[in-house]
């Protein structure tokens, strides 16, 4: 086999792996049988009791977190702000300034469609929305809605237009015109649409953009998620959330938790269910497990961008306008991690290559959360800025 069919198969082959080790079973995990010995049988009955409340509550998958270890609100997403606009499809939320002087351009923070928002302000020591308010700049974050059925249509040009509203009310708070514009995960593609749009429109409002793990130029087979894409997967997956309304929570997770079945669900599986441990007390995992959904159209766009590539190919059209990145003259910010599996870093890399000459790549030794996330004083925190930016990464 070679290429993508080998990929395919070994893709598939450590999967069943995974789930067969022997020590993902009572019998063949000699630290479940000595705990369950130790504690005369109560691990065995805790097990259980984890196993009977995540299907209730969790899809029938070990949670990886406590659900109930953090508030929303007091504990995480825990800085001082309010909405100051809401519509059908978002709230903004302006956040309260830390500092007697502030930068007179805002910013303006969209995150990914298909997690909360709040990834950018979880605990104080990991909450880029307190650094950056410490550092004197203005904060305005979009929540998005989570959708239902009866918002099955809304897609990435539902999106955009949000985006540019949001900037619309800012300016008429700020009584200034432009926008420092953040876009991470899904929500980079978003906010990288929305700049496009403005440019194609002769709306000078984005002072500056910064896309934190996101891919605009997709190729086949660089991570799992496009190993099995094909005409008829992708016909099947469409129809599929189509016929639903919406790609709902259980998907979101199944997604994610698929490509890292070892790490994300048969690890859990044994210190849940077969050390009967309660889950773990974290933020960033707590965070994970707050799943949204997707509303049908935004996620066929989602399959049709990585399938199709007509962002990179200059081919997109939103809200009318077709979207030339080229033309974006302003300074660009690329952030990417390099145990990043969702998005990879060579494919945030080569948004590099889609913009005007003003490119910053940044590229960190974190995953895909941890590079939003990570706490100040992580002393194995590195990174690297790029001083050329050739079309070869690896250059």
């Amino acid at each position: 086999l070679e290429g993508l069919d080998r990929d395919r198969a070994q893709f598939v082959l450590n999967a069943t792996k995974d789930v067969m080790a022997p020590v993902n079973s009572l019998a063949g995990n000699p630290e479940a049988l000595r705990k369950v010995r130790e504690t005369q049988g109560a691990s065995l009955v805790q097990g259980v009791k984890n196993f009977l409340d995540d299907l209730q509550n969790n899809h029938g998958y070990p949670a990886v977190a406590d659900r109930n270890a953090f508030e929303v609100g007091k504990d995480v997403a825990a800085s001082e702000g309010a909405v100051v606009f809401r519509n059908e499809l978002f709230e903004l939320i302006q956040y309260k300034p830390l500092t007697e002087t502030v930068s007179k351009v805002p910013l303006l923070y969209v995150f990914s469609q298909v997690n909360r928002f709040y990834l950018g302000d979880l605990t104080p020591d990991r909450s880029l929305f307190k650094r950056l308010l410490e550092a004197g700049v203005p904060v305005f974050a979009i929540s998005w809605r989570n959708p239902t059925r009866e918002h099955s249509d809304w897609n990435i040009d539902t999106c955009a237009d949000g985006v540019i509203d949001a900037i619309r009310v800012i300016q008429q708070i700020n009584r200034r015109k432009k926008v420092h514009l953040m876009g991470l995960c899904a929500g980079g593609l978003v906010a990288a649409a929305a700049a496009g749009v403005m440019k194609a429109r002769g709306d000078q409002w984005v002072e500056t953009l910064s896309l934190f793990v996101n891919v605009l130029d997709s190729r086949p087979g660089e991570s799992e998620f496009g190993l099995f894409t094909t005409e008829r997967s992708v016909k099947a997956q469409k129809a599929a959330v189509r016929a639903r309304g919406v790609f709902t929570e259980r998907n979101v997770f199944e997604m994610f938790a698929m490509l890292r079945i070892e790490e994300n669900v048969m690890s859990f599986f044994r210190s849940n269910y077969l050390l009967g441990e309660e889950p773990l007390k974290h933020p960033l995992l707590f965070w994970s497990m707050d799943y949204t959904r997707v509303p049908a159209e935004m996620q066929c766009d989602f399959i049709d961008l990585g399938q199709k590539n007509k962002l990179a190919k200059k081919e997109q059209r939103v809200l009318g306008k077709r979207v030339d990145l080229s033309k974006i003259d302003y300074p660009v910010y690329v952030m990417a991690g390099t145990t990043d599996h969702i998005t990879p870093w060579k494919a945030c890399y080569r948004s590099t290559q889609l913009f005007g000459d003003d490119v910053v790549f940044v590229l960190t030794n974190q995953n895909h959360t941890q590079t939003i996330s990570s706490r100040i004083d992580n002393r194995h925190l590195k990174y690297w800025v790029a001083d050329k930016l050739p079309e070869d990464p690896e250059v």
